[in-house]
């Protein structure tokens, strides 16, 4: 069957899409046709041939009947007449028809409107990638009549897409605190004005840093009240832009931290997220990065720093670095390989894993769970494999897996033990079931992982804070662990993984924290801890412990002169040691412009106040594990950490012990000594 429609027929059609669906109906002919030539099953008709509902369309046929301004393109006219039997066909089919895809239409803009993602700081009504169909339909493309719009297609590249987000508002629509719903599902989009958007994803939603700020700061105020510690008073701006230009190593000014948006927005310019990097680079390499050459420094820093500006993702880029198919890997394993081999093993589990080797090359974790000898040995096996050394210098990186012999071990009660080289697989237990045998499977596991995020952002913590928010329960100084702590970490580590690993998004939610506006404790203060009681004193490091409080800014006294003052200060009265100051003026002496030396007592009192006169127990409760006072040193060192504790530190140890000093006050003064 191909009878084509009559000019009337064809205005009844139009007249009855026009009054169903409140504008000009689609060009639906080809359809339509399509369906004439399938005879269909025409049902019963009545005594005329027509339908009774078809007598509905004759009525609006007539009621529209005249001519027409504009003929429809594509559709030829037609002049002849039909048979009643042709026409009753035709009609029972085109409403068939047109009833179906009325029906198609109307769900493709219910669909259209479900789909439509939010968009931030965007002048525009609708996103550009998923537009709603136009008005009129004669403009519409063929590939979006009477079918929903697709999603705009995805690119298979090496990198992820970015999200990025400017806005220091939260978003109207309801977002959930839940830290499991943030997702990296979303992508990026960029207008003229270098505005950062987002785009939600089906299931899940990138939130704002500003959200997520001020999170962060109901999470510290619930960890404060979980272990019941009441906050320093807020710092002024003068004290926290001092701080922050001390984290930064560049001048702060006020109106940079107003917030975490105005913070990140601060981050992103380039010769600041220069020296963000650079301060990075130094806390996780532990200074290692300033023994590289200055070329290879600035290729490092220049890589590092569009991580902090958004233009790149850090596990992309460690991943790069790790696997040797990095242009900077070489110079990567040279800043971490400073001080040794063992110093490389420890600052790469930490930073990737978030994994603390100080203890486990000797023994197994007596204090927490995780971490082997074995672990250790297995990690140690692969990287002083891959990664060739020569003059103290790294020359080249393997990527791929180049022996397989067992790596030998000795166990602190002397028996030999044997493992396989590799990447514990419960370093990596997100990840996978087994161990990463080479360097390029241990990066690609490392990519997006909680893993590598957990290390990130406890390292982010302690350029800010100087300590890791979640730290080792081994150490001197660290925060109680309480649920409340273990949620903060859990929500900078989501946040993380959903941006893409953007760390300037991250050091933003970090520096402000409440913790970074918090006062140094009264009771620490240099004119008042000489008048402080043992208990005050202890409660104010128990604040400054639990980042409630800043710590007292220090003079900076090299271990030279901090290993010269203890030696001075045997046999000295104690009184003479807390108050004044001659000992402290003959150890600690600068050059003023003339370049005449000159005491700097007076603006050292902090320094001198925090050398221990006293101490009941040892700075750390574990080290009565071991029974002699050379193991309880030596173990101090490890965490500092250093391999061993100098020779001329001995020597003071010595002194100490034939004065009849205690125990328990020689192992903090060795710990003042040597600490950083």
């Amino acid at each position: 069957m191909s009878k084509e429609l009559t000019p009337i027929e064809d205005q009844t059609l139009d007249a009855l899409l026009a009054e169903l669906h409140g504008r000009p109906a689609p060009d639906l002919s080809r359809a339509i046709f399509d369906l004439l030539r399938s005879e269909p099953d025409l049902g019963e008709f009545d005594s005329v041939g027509m339908k009774p509902e078809l007598k509905k369309i004759q009525a609006i046929s007539n009621f529209n009947e005249g001519p027409r301004n504009t003929p429809r393109s594509g559709r030829p006219k037609s002049t002849r007449k039909s048979s009643r039997d042709l026409t009753t066909v035709l009609w029972t089919v085109s409403a068939i028809a047109s009833a179906v895809l009325i029906f198609v239409w109307f769900g493709r803009d219910g669909e259209l409107q479900l789909a439509k993602p939010t968009y931030e700081g965007s002048t525009l009504d609708h996103n550009p990638l998923t537009s709603a169909a136009p008005e009129s339909p004669e403009v519409l493309p063929k590939a979006h009549q009477a079918q929903p719009v697709a999603s705009p297609p995805s690119h298979k590249t090496k990198k992820k897409p970015r999200i990025l987000v400017a806005s220091d508002e939260p978003r109207s629509d309801k977002t959930s605190s839940d830290p499991e719903k943030f997702n990296s599902g979303s992508t990026e989009s960029l207008n003229s004005h270098n505005e950062r958007k987002v785009i939600q994803s089906n299931d899940r939603e990138f939130k704002t840093v500003q959200l997520v700020s001020k999170q962060v700061d109901s999470n510290l105020v619930d960890y404060w009240a979980s272990i019941a510690l009441e906050p320093t008073p807020e710092a002024t701006n003068n004290e926290v832009a001092a701080k922050l230009t001390a984290v930064l190593g560049v001048n702060v000014p006020y109106d940079a931290f107003e917030s975490a948006g105005t913070f990140e927005n601060f981050i992103r310019k380039k010769h600041i997220s220069t020296h963000a990097a650079h301060q990075y680079l130094r806390i996780i390499t532990e200074s290692g990065i300033e023994h590289v050459d200055a070329t290879s420094r600035d290729s490092l820093i220049d890589e590092l720093s569009a991580c902090f500006r958004g233009e790149n993702s850090f596990d992309d880029l460690i991943g790069d670095w790790i696997n040797g198919e990095g242009k900077n890997s070489i110079h990567w394993y040279s800043a971490n390989s400073h001080n040794g081999t063992t110093s490389m093993l420890r600052r790469l589990a930490s930073v990737t894993m978030n994994v603390d080797l100080r203890c486990v090359q000797c023994h197994d974790s007596l204090i927490e769970s995780r971490g082997t000898q074995s672990e250790y040995w297995a990690f140690s096996g692969l990287l002083t494999r891959a990664v060739q050394h020569k003059d103290q210098s790294v020359i080249a990186v393997d990527p791929k897996r180049n022996s397989d012999e067992l790596v030998f071990y000795d166990t602190q009660d002397g028996r030999k033990k044997v493992t396989e080289a590799g990447v514990p697989a419960s370093w990596l237990s997100s990840t996978g079931d087994s161990a990463a045998t080479d360097l390029k499977q241990w990066s690609e596991r490392l990519i997006g992982s909680r893993e590598l995020a957990r290390g990130v952002v406890n390292s982010i913590w302690k350029m800010a804070y100087g300590r890791p928010l979640r730290g080792s329960v081994v150490d001197v100084m660290t925060p109680p662990h309480t649920e409340s702590l273990g949620s903060l970490e859990q929500r900078l580590v989501d946040d993380l993984i959903a941006s893409r690993f953007d760390l300037g998004r991250t050091l933003s939610l970090v520096v402000s924290a409440p913790t970074m506006r918090r006062t140094v404790p009264e009771s620490l203060h240099p004119d008042k801890i000489e008048f402080a009681s043992k208990e005050e004193i202890e409660h104010g490091r128990i604040l400054i412990g639990s980042f409630a409080a800043t710590a007292p800014i220090r003079s900076s006294l090299s271990v030279a002169k901090r290993i010269d003052f203890a030696s001075r200060s045997i046999n000295v009265d104690i009184d003479s040691i807390r108050n004044a100051t001659p000992l402290l003026a003959q150890a600690v002496e600068t050059e003023n412009k003339a370049g005449k030396p000159h005491s700097i007592a007076k603006n050292a009192n902090v320094t001198i106040e925090l050398f221990p006169s006293h101490a009941e127990s040892p700075p750390v409760h574990w080290l009565t594990l071991l029974s002699e006072l050379e193991d309880q040193v030596d173990h101090i060192g490890y965490l500092v950490p250093i391999d061993r504790v100098p020779e001329n530190i001995k020597g003071v140890i010595k002194q100490m012990k034939s004065s009849g000093t205690d125990e328990a006050l020689i192992l903090h003064r060795v710990w003042w000594m040597i600490h950083p």
